[in-house]
């Protein structure tokens, strides 16, 4: 991890160790300048700060804004609920008939796009649909953007 890697695949540098290949062409995880027809790879002193602070900080936002949710929630009474009062054949049904919905709206999406000459796959608009509700969930009205989003990369 941390090597540089050359197009053909032979590793040029190990870990801790600083470069200099004139005329390379590289792909690194770290942090490269070119200088005129030579490229200087340095390793990141403080990479594995940054990596920590973008794992860490999510989950942590996350773990606080669960407790903060959740603070006063009865997890007994949920239980004894889903336990004995709950029709779990309903509940299937229920999830067929929500899959179902998303996949037609997906394959509907598909659909209105094809007049202006787009033709992505169904598999992919479908996703997009989920992703958009899952968004939508998150911050509301930003799915229809991430819809778009999706269908661009994939």
């Amino acid at each position: 991890m941390g090597d540089i890697i050359s197009k053909t695949g032979q590793i040029i540098r190990k870990p801790g160790r600083a470069i200099e290949q004139p005329g390379r062409a590289i792909e690194q995880t770290g942090r490269a300048t070119e200088q005129g027809d030579k490229v200087v790879a340095r390793s990141g002193r403080h990479g594995w700060l940054q990596t920590a602070v973008r794992v860490a900080l999510p989950i942590g936002v996350g773990v606080f804004v669960l407790y903060w949710v959740y603070r006063d929630f009865d997890f007994r009474q949920a239980r004894q609920v889903l336990m004995h009062g709950t029709d779990w054949g309903w509940m299937a049904v229920s999830l067929l008939w929500g899959i179902l919905s998303h996949v037609l709206r997906g394959w509907r999406w598909r659909l209105t796009l094809e007049p202006l000459g787009l033709r992505p796959r169904v598999a992919d608009c479908i996703d997009a649909v989920f992703i958009s509700y899952a968004t939508n969930l998150v911050l509301p009205r930003v799915g229809e953007v991430s819809r778009c989003g999706v269908l661009r990369k994939y």
